[in-house]
């Protein structure tokens, strides 16, 4: 081979080389800072990226051209160097503009579609992703200092990872489940909520978890599906006694779905009727909880005009109260009977 052969072959493979290391460069930069992205083919590559490095993403909505609370984010944390080096090499970091108008902005059509495969709402909003692309949380705008929310951001991965591994290992006790699904709700982890409750389930001998499972499906509107009936049926079968407080959790669940639910919202005595329902099932063995429930049912009945009836039950509740907060159940049942005698 002669000489020249050599030095073009070495400048061949000394490109090669040059290329691979400006790819990786390029990868390497998606983690410095925030890369725009507007399609849906740009966000599947910062995911490959992502995947590749075995790190989350932090994919940001933002409206930066019109929205105060948005730019405020982008000047005070995301420009800030100390939000971004916490945050470096741990996640990748994606911002996406959110435009107003279709006819203003080329984009609009192809943000729009990430909006609404994310159910965006509102700007600005943080999407946490895992390095498989699932979604971790969805969070709105924290007041935090710059490194104090890298740090915030920074734990949530952690700890879902951390749920994530334990929920590999096996056998599993219903007491480290219920613990994962608290730290799981506390940082708003839905997806792993829902996995920790059908894990629940699976071993479960008692309510939690049945009781997690049916308000969600009742939340879902499905409270004449056949499924529902059964997870009620088998709490009650867990609790017949009302040991673990699982009929409180139902007349709860009940209350809130008829104060929801557009055939029965507007008649409040009967989406107060599971609450009485279970004072009168329950009440005297409940001290704890008697007061609390008798003014929910006052509180409620008063805010749907219902005064005189209102008065009724925060009396009640003032004699169940205990002495440590009777005095400010006689506030308010004094601004209950003051308001009712004058709508006499």
């Amino acid at each position: 081979m002669s000489y020249l052969q050599v030095l073009k072959r070495s400048f061949l493979v000394l490109c090669i080389l040059l290329c691979g290391y400006t790819d990786t460069l390029q990868s390497n930069e998606k983690f410095l800072a925030f890369t725009p992205v507007s399609t849906r083919e740009e966000l599947d590559n910062c995911k490959r990226i992502a995947k590749e490095q075995a790190v989350p993403l932090l994919v940001v909505f933002l409206g930066s051209g019109w929205c105060p609370w948005s730019e405020k984010i982008e000047n005070e944390i995301f420009s800030d160097a100390k939000f971004t080096e916490i945050l470096q090499g741990k996640c990748c970091l994606v911002k996406i503009e959110m435009p107003t108008q279709a006819s203003s902005d080329p984009s609009f059509t192809a943000v729009q579609e990430l909006t609404s495969e994310y159910d965006i709402k509102e700007s600005p909003t943080l999407l946490l992703l895992s390095k498989e692309g699932e979604v971790i949380a969805k969070e709105g705008y924290f007041p935090f200092e710059p490194a104090a929310f890298a740090k915030h951001l920074k734990e949530s991965f952690d700890t879902f990872n951390e749920i994530k591994e334990k929920l590999q290992t096996q056998p599993l006790s219903e007491a480290l489940l219920e613990e994962l699904h608290q730290k799981a709700r506390t940082l708003g982890f839905h997806g792993l909520q829902e996995e920790i409750v059908n894990q629940g389930i699976t071993i479960g001998k008692e309510p939690f978890f049945f009781l997690e499972k049916f308000e969600r499906l009742v939340k879902l509107r499905k409270k004449k599906d056949p499924e529902v009936h059964a997870l009620r049926k088998k709490i009650l079968s867990l609790d017949p006694k009302n040991v673990k407080k699982a009929h409180l959790r139902l007349a709860m669940i009940d209350f809130v779905n008829r104060s929801e639910h557009k055939k029965t919202k507007k008649e409040p005595k009967v989406v107060v009727d599971p609450l009485i329902s279970y004072v009168k099932q329950f009440g005297k063995g409940d001290r704890e909880n008697l007061w609390k429930i008798e003014m929910m049912i006052a509180q409620y009945l008063f805010s749907k005009k219902e005064t005189h009836l209102a008065v009724k039950h925060a009396e009640r509740s003032l004699e169940a109260a205990p002495e440590v907060v009777r005095s400010d159940v006689m506030e308010t049942l004094a601004y209950l009977k003051e308001t009712a005698s004058k709508n006499k």
